[in-house]
């Protein structure tokens, strides 16, 4: 008796020591929700197995692609039924920390804040003094193109081009070939062309954290300009041939059969477009506005893991997405499906095995080297990206002056700034 009590304190000393959780939970059963493509699923379920064999704990996995899946997670928060961990976009933090509805993780003892760089945290995950989520991984936003179409038409990856350069280009490669197009732009993804365009060239965001349109209308103006030139020069493929493959665009036909040059995107899908083609994919800096001001790439986490107020197992929660992101086994499991790891643990013992796809550092470290101020958290409001979206649509289809255009949207978005102050 006196062996076997002994041998079971060595296991939990054991236990304790490799960081896991220090007893086995099997009463415990979790939701984790994520979007994803099939490789992430993947991975992630296989860390589920993992840890279950690890800590007793169950964890009933409930994924799907992105489609559709902000609106039943919010609704799912709203009404209290929102699983124990959730995958959740940079965009949504703002409205979750107001609202109270994730766990504060700052300082919170069951998280090796040690694995992360401070500064990172405290940028890209700190809304109004609150850690909200871990990040899961480094996102830089990048050109990623097909290798082979860049040399068929004599495109140089290191080279940074002005706007006006790079829709020239796109005007000569359609009017070679009208099946070629030098780009797809997803308006699905959080930043809008004519967003990016704008910081770029005031070195303002459009909009400020105190709840105000941060540049002034003739800005807004040439934002939208350099959009309707992106369409008007064919250098983009239509937004009516975009949108039957909204935030799905590595099912495009076009884009399979190399007949689009690349794709604005983040860090974290470059696994999707290396999947998705028999071509070399390759990232490049996007294009910069003339004279620029604020040329610095869009870096933030890839996506983030939180636990809801409303879970009713939230330390088992907080202790699972602690191992995940930091574990080196489950990094070595989870790969770089959310794209490089953000903890240093597991970016080492992947870097040690090799496992992180060259071009995938090398577009991370180049992002971080050539960094832009973080994002007010004002526009990740919902209603504020459908409003730019909006506007984005209304300049794609024509559908009137881009001075009409303009002024809608600051009406439209001076009046929901006052709706958000006034929360």
């Amino acid at each position: 008796m006196r062996k076997a009590f002994s041998a079971l304190i060595a296991i939990v000393l054991l236990i304790g020591l490799l960081g896991l959780p220090s007893a086995l939970a099997e009463d415990v059963t979790l939701r984790f929700m994520w979007w994803g493509g099939d490789a992430r699923h993947q991975a992630t379920l296989a860390v589920i197995d993992r840890y279950k064999e690890l800590t007793g704990v169950t964890i009933q996995a409930e994924y799907q692609g992105w489609d559709g899946y902000e609106q039943k997670f919010m609704t799912q928060l709203a009404g209290g039924t929102a699983p124990d961990i959730c995958q959740i976009d940079a965009p949504w933090l703002l409205n979750l920390v107001q609202r109270k509805m994730f766990v504060n993780l700052k300082d919170h003892p069951l998280v090796d804040f040690t694995q992360f760089e401070p500064a990172f945290i405290e940028s890209s995950c700190t809304v109004l003094g609150e850690v909200p989520c871990l990040p899961c991984g480094i996102n830089c936003f990048r050109f990623f193109a097909n290798k082979d179409f860049l040399d068929k038409h004599a495109i140089d990856i290191d080279k940074t081009y002005t706007w006006d350069e790079f829709f020239a280009l796109g005007e000569q490669i359609h009017a070679d070939n009208p099946d070629e197009y030098l780009l797809a732009w997803d308006p699905g993804e959080p930043w809008q062309f004519y967003d990016e365009y704008i910081r770029q060239k005031t070195g303002l965001y459009l909009l400020s954290d105190d709840f105000t349109v941060a540049v002034g209308r003739e800005d807004i103006i040439d934002g939208l300009s350099m959009l309707q030139k992106m369409y008007d020069t064919n250098t983009s493929l239509p937004l009516s041939e975009v949108q039957p493959f909204y935030a799905a665009m590595d099912t495009n036909p076009k884009w399979i059969a190399g007949q689009i040059g690349g794709l604005p995107d983040f860090t974290s899908k470059y696994v999707v477009w290396e999947e998705s083609s028999d071509f070399p994919v390759v990232s490049m800096k996007l294009p910069v506005a003339a004279d620029a001001k604020g040329h610095g790439a869009t870096c933030r986490p890839s996506q983030f893991w939180g636990v809801p107020t409303c879970s009713k197992n939230q330390e088992e929660a907080i202790k699972f997405i602690n191992w995940a992101l930091t574990d080196p086994e489950a990094a070595v499991l989870l790969g770089t499906v959310r794209s490089v790891p953000a903890a240093k643990s597991s970016f080492d013992v992947l870097a040690a095995e090799g496992a992180l796809q060259p071009v995938l550092v090398d577009a991370i470290e180049k992002g971080l080297n050539d960094m832009a101020p973080a994002a007010p958290f004002v526009m990740g409001d919902a209603e504020i990206g459908q409003i730019m979206a909006d506007a984005y649509q209304r300049v794609a289809f024509g559908q009137g002056s881009i001075e009409d255009i303009a002024d809608e949207l600051i009406s439209r978005l001076t009046m929901r700034l006052d709706e958000m102050q006034a929360e």
